[in-house]
């Protein structure tokens, strides 16, 4: 049987009128969670429910999206769309997520090298000061060997004799 045109936002439970992105995501998670079929032992009504959801969603979302996920009432409102001011180009919502994502990626990228920078060196002082501390032992057993032996009636837990 052929599916009449459902209204996202019915399924969804949100109403368009004043909806946003995050209040959508949020009736999403609800009815996601309700109507997933690992929930709901696998049953064919769950498993349709849930597609049913996912694909209101979706429409939803893209509905939005041309509003930056906002009601189009201001037709002043330009903040979905950023203006470069280097390119002179436009970035869409999306395309600027995006590109603060990959900055993100970059900049934990650079902090991990950061700190495995970081560690290497602490490795490395611990390696020389390992070192050194090995070299002062031996020193100071050489020089203990090499230092002179007491006269004779000095030997230790005895006094020394009385001067004549």
């Amino acid at each position: 049987a052929p599916q009449a045109k459902m209204d996202p936002w019915k399924v969804i439970g949100v109403e368009k009128e004043g909806a946003d992105a995050d209040r959508v995501r949020k009736a999403f998670h609800k009815l996601a969670l309700k109507w997933h079929p690992d929930k709901n032992d696998n049953s064919v009504e769950a498993k349709e429910k849930f597609q049913q959801i996912n694909m209101a969603y979706s429409m939803c979302l893209e509905e939005l999206e041309g509003t930056g996920g906002k009601q189009a009432d201001d037709p002043f409102d330009d903040e979905d769309v950023d203006q470069s001011p280097a390119s002179g180009k436009t970035e869409s919502h999306k395309e600027r997520q995006r590109r603060e994502k990959q900055e993100r990626r970059e900049e934990e990228e650079r902090a991990r090298k950061a700190h495995q920078e970081f560690l290497q060196k602490k490795q490395e002082e611990g390696s020389r000061l390992k070192e050194a501390q090995q070299k002062a032992r031996r020193t100071a057993s050489r020089q203990q060997r090499a230092a002179p032996r007491r006269p004779e009636g000095m030997e230790r837990g005895r006094p020394p004799p009385p001067p004549p």
